[in-house]
């Protein structure tokens, strides 16, 4: 009998082949992190990457700048606004009529200056707004440019309840 027995060291100790196995695994998956890990590391290193990712937050910065700019606008818009809601100017045929509401102003026309410097009125304001945060100074000033044909030295000036009417007349 020539029987050929062949020598299996896995067959007879069943704890080896699970220990193989495992090892097999363990060296299967670290092979593929690594594969993995390496690729991601080339990509993340890769100048064409970073030049995306830099494009990337320029464009979102730009993005910010854009809506706070266009933010601080529309309060600047809501502040030229309000500034037309202090002082009114309506012209006539034979005057130009400046309405300054002294609301804002503490009701006060000793709180609103006028100024003559050639063909330019000025008119400046100050008074003290109560506010949540306490006691606030508001400031008004505006300018107006006249032709030749106005007549600043003939103003009048007069307090009809809460506004403060300056007229100035026109000459033909």
């Amino acid at each position: 009998m020539d029987e050929k027995k062949e020598i299996c060291p896995i067959c007879n100790h069943p704890w080896t082949r699970h220990i193989i196995i495992g090892v097999m695994v363990f060296l299967g998956a670290f092979a593929a992190f690594y594969v993995v890990s390496d690729m991601y590391f080339k990509t993340i290193l890769s100048p064409e990457h970073q030049m995306k990712r830099m494009e990337r937050q320029f464009m979102h910065n730009q993005h910010q700048m854009d809506r706070r700019i266009n933010r601080d606008f529309e309060q600047g818009e809501h502040l030229y606004q309000k500034e037309n809601e202090v002082i009114h100017m309506l012209k006539t045929d034979d005057n130009y009529q400046i309405i300054i509401d002294l609301s804002a102003f503490d009701n006060s026309v000793r709180n609103v200056e006028t100024k003559v410097n050639g063909n330019i009125l000025s008119i400046e304001g100050a008074g003290i707004k109560n506010t949540r945060n306490g006691e606030k100074l508001v400031k008004f000033e505006q300018s107006y440019m006249f032709g030749n044909n106005v007549k600043l030295n003939e103003m009048t000036r007069k307090h009809e309840g809460d506004f403060y009417i300056i007229t100035l007349p026109i000459e033909d």
